[in-house]
């Protein structure tokens, strides 16, 4: 084979190197690297000259495929609570973090994902001991009570941020929808249609469903009606299995509703399927309604009455706060507006 076959097959190339070798040729870890390429004024001049010299000098190698490149990994935390339900298997989680996924890879970043019990301090640590992450973001809450425990992940690495509802106290911020106002108007849509009893379905421990249920409470009084406590059923927001026996065994029951508020579509879902097997016809008996908006809602039969929660922008902001964060930079947590989205399952489409 001639010299210039094999160098046409096997080009030289100017090789960018990576985070581990940058931080091994100038002294200092990964996340002090991070910190350094992303202008933190946490590290010193000295410092951060070293790590420039290294960083954009180049290896002369021959061409071969792979995945160099990324400037850090960041940590994407599925917290699961003590029931270990899973979280990624929900669709609208699922949507959210394929979105964060983007649009860290566009900035250069790669990410490492894992359900992690949020309550056990040990199984927190212990991971955390393992990986040198750039930052964290933290998909959802669990139940207030665990959820401290992710206060911690603040000592772990340079940034954190987490989807959900700003708890007080928390070192970290967070980006979520608006939730009371957003159930109020779609519990409203519900009564100034004549529904009057309606269901509240969802796990009123999670600090979301917290603020969806004092929406759902807003309404009834905006209509001088009272919280009938027969009408509130405590449904696992992940174990869909569960949630399903427990809304069969209400109707079995013989509690009278014409109409129900779930705290997420996946819920509405589960339960429009257990009213069907039952010989329920929605919305003709009892209309539904949802929150999240996920893709299969305007697929679903009947198509889903919502609130649709911008996915897109979530992950978008998420990342610029992380980013900020790690930056050393000032960042405030931020509430994200919805929009009522109208579909045959509540009955009237305005």
């Amino acid at each position: 084979m001639h010299n210039d076959d094999y160098n046409i097959r096997h080009p030289k190339v100017a090789r960018r190197r990576t985070m581990e070798e940058i931080a091994e040729l100038s002294g200092v870890s990964k996340s002090t690297v991070s910190r350094a390429l992303a202008g933190s004024e946490q590290v010193s001049p000295a410092t951060k000259e070293r790590i420039f010299k290294y960083a954009f000098e180049q290896d002369i190698e021959e061409q071969k495929p792979s995945n160099h490149g990324a400037i850090g990994t960041i940590a994407i935390i599925a917290p699961t609570d003590a029931t270990m339900s899973q979280r990624m298997n929900h669709p609208f989680y699922t949507e959210l973090t394929t979105a964060i996924i983007q649009e860290l890879g566009m900035l250069g970043y790669s990410s490492m994902i894992t359900q992690l019990p949020i309550w056990s301090e040990t199984a927190v640590n212990q991971y955390f001991e393992k990986h040198d992450f750039a930052g964290c973001v933290v998909v959802g809450q669990t139940i207030e009570s665990d959820f401290k425990n992710a206060f911690m992940l603040s000592e772990k690495v340079p940034g954190v941020v987490s989807w959900g509802v700003e708890i007080p106290n928390q070192p970290f911020v967070t980006v979520g929808s608006e939730n009371k106002q957003s159930t109020r108007e779609i519990v409203a849509h519900l009564l100034k249609n004549g529904r009057k009893r309606i269901a509240f379905l969802g796990n009123r421990e999670y600090p979301e469903a917290q603020l969806r249920f004092q929406g759902y409470e807003l309404a009834h009084q905006d209509y001088g009606l009272a919280i009938e406590p027969d009408l509130l059923i405590d449904a696992p927001p992940f174990d869909l299995k569960y949630a399903s026996l427990i809304i069969k065994e209400f109707i079995q029951n013989g509690v009278q509703f014409d109409s129900f508020y779930a705290t997420s579509d996946l819920l509405a879902m589960t339960a429009i399927s257990a009213l069907l097997e039952m010989g329920v016809k929605v919305p003709e008996d009892v209309a539904a309604v949802g929150f999240d908006d996920i893709r299969m809602a305007s697929y679903f039969c009947p198509p889903l009455t919502t609130v649709r929660q911008n996915i897109e922008v979530g992950a978008k902001r998420l990342v610029e706060k992380l980013i900020r964060t790690i930056n050393g930079q000032e960042v405030a947590s931020e509430v994200l507006s919805t929009e009522l989205v109208i579909r045959k399952s509540c009955g009237v489409i305005r």
